[in-house]
């Protein structure tokens, strides 16, 4: 799997026209949910930096904390947009100290899509999670600034968990619906598993 995500991170990047847009902008909050799992609420700042809190559920436990994103690199041209961020957690579950760093990319025309996302967990120091994904998607019709836009899309995961010695892959067909301030993902994995998210600006 590791070899499957580097070279899809290769190919993404090698594609010039594919690039994408902003996630916040300066003086403005955003909510993000991920699944029934995750949610995280922030601040930005300015252009380039956003803080605020999460909090995660896994199986059998919970955690709470801060959350840092930084972008470390932005292109735009006339049509498209490359965004490249890192982002840092600290955060506690009774008393046990919780860490990650993700670094993530998307890119994006009015036509194609494509992101990654990379993430490493530790707990008390040790790691516990590494998640990488891969999602790529096209516009079925070009629509216009203020409208509905449409995405289908393709997401592929892969999680190990390092205390249980586990490793997971889903296959994840999604529909990534955006108008305005809020975009809506649902999707279905191949296991039947359902997947969903939401982001709101404010």
């Amino acid at each position: 799997m590791n070899k499957l995500f580097i070279s899809l991170i290769i190919i993404l990047f090698s594609i010039n026209s594919l690039q994408a847009r902003p996630i916040s902008y300066k003086g403005g909050y955003t909510l993000m949910q991920d699944n029934f799992n995750r949610v995280h609420f922030h601040y930005s700042p300015n252009i380039k930096n956003s803080i605020g809190l999460f909090m995660e559920k896994y199986s059998d436990f919970a955690i709470g904390g801060f959350q840092w994103n930084h972008l470390l690199y932005r292109k735009n041209t006339k049509n498209s947009q490359t965004n490249l961020y890192m982002k840092y957690a600290l955060g506690t579950n009774k008393g046990d100290f919780y860490n990650s760093i993700n670094i993530a990319g998307d890119s994006e025309t009015r036509k194609y899509f494509g992101s990654f996302d990379s993430k490493l967990e530790f707990l008390q120091g040790k790691k516990y999670l590494a998640t990488n994904s891969v999602k790529f998607g096209f516009a079925p019709y070009i629509a216009e600034y203020n409208n509905l836009h449409t995405w289908l899309m393709l997401k592929i995961k892969n999680k190990k968990n390092y205390i249980n010695d586990t490793n997971l892959t889903e296959i994840i067909p999604m529909v990534r619906l955006f108008k305005g301030d809020y975009l809506f993902e649902l999707g279905v994995s191949l296991e039947g598993e359902l997947n969903f998210g939401y982001i709101i600006r404010f």
